[in-house]
C-alpha cells in the first residue's frame, strides 16, 4: 500500500492543516484548512472510518515523538494539532451586547 500524500490547497498549493474537532453531539470530525490562508479552503470530514484512521495515526505519531521523561513538553504552538481557523488572530470585540 502506498504512503498517503500530504493534501494541498488547490488555490495556492500550501499543505492543508488538520485539527480534530467535535460537534455539539460530541461526534469526532476532522477539520482541514489552508495553511497559508484559511479563507482559501475549509473542509470538514466526519466519515467514521477516515476519522478513526487519522486519529489512530496521529496518536501513534505522538507516541513516537513524545518528549522523554523529565523534559519539557512542546509549546502549544508547536504541536501538530491546533484548533484555529488558520488565519490571523482577531482581536476580541469591545462592543457590548444589548440587554433582552
Amino acid at each position: 500500500m502506498a504512503e498517503p500524500t500530504v493534501p494541498v490547497c488547490w488555490i495556492c498549493g500550501a499543505p492543508l492543516r488538520v485539527a480534530i474537532t467535535r460537534n455539539r453531539h460530541a461526534k469526532t470530525a476532522l477539520t482541514l484548512w489552508c495553511g497559508e490562508d484559511g479563507r482559501h479552503l475549509r473542509a470538514f470530514c466526519n466519515h467514521r472510518p477516515v476519522v478513526e484512521e487519522v486519529v489512530a495515526r496521529l496518536e501513534a505519531q505522538a507516541a513516537v515523538t513524545a518528549p522523554a521523561a523529565g523534559t519539557e513538553p512542546a509549546a502549544p504552538a508547536q504541536q501538530a494539532l491546533q484548533n484555529d481557523s488558520g488565519g490571523p488572530e482577531r482581536p476580541k470585540s469591545t462592543r457590548k451586547r444589548r440587554a433582552g
